[in-house]
């Protein structure tokens, strides 16, 4: 009769998974991935083999436990974190200004700073040409020229 060893490897499994079913090279390919973005390099990293790492990295994020550790264990980036404030910018711009480390830095600062308040209006010059008065203009020089034409029939 043949030994079972399946049902003891399942069973020393089991103790070594996680919270999301992952063991401990599936853990650490997931942090690893999350800190990078990387799969296959992350996927080497966890100490898995390098053949085929792009590939089996994929499969693995397709699987519902791994995704469900990665959308889990990633960090909260909400729009409430992301969001940034005009009083947040004005906060940098001025604190720049301040203690800037170079005189540029300090002048760029207090310039986008005088921007963001409105301090600085920047002008564009535009040519505003009606297509009318050329129009006009095409049509008077045609009355003038049309007298000195001469039409020529064909009989």
């Amino acid at each position: 009769m043949r030994p079972n060893f399946g049902r003891f490897f399942y069973g020393r499994a089991m103790a070594d998974q996680d919270e999301y079913g992952l063991n401990i090279r599936e853990r650490k390919f997931v942090e690893l991935y999350i800190a990078s973005g990387k799969a296959g390099k992350s996927w080497i990293d966890a100490g898995y083999s390098p053949n085929g790492a792009d590939q089996c990295a994929s499969r693995a994020i397709s699987k519902a436990k791994v995704r469900k550790a990665i959308d889990s264990l990633r960090p909260d980036h909400s729009a409430k974190h992301q969001r940034v404030t005009p009083e947040m910018v004005i906060a940098g711009l001025h604190a720049e200004a301040s203690g800037g480390e170079t005189s540029s830095a300090r002048t760029a600062a207090w310039t986008q700073l005088g921007r963001a308040l409105g301090m600085f209006v920047d002008r564009v010059e535009s040519k505003n040409t009606s297509l009318a008065s050329e129009l006009d203009a095409l049509e008077a020089r045609l009355d003038d020229e049309a007298p000195k034409m001469k039409i020529v029939v064909n009989q």
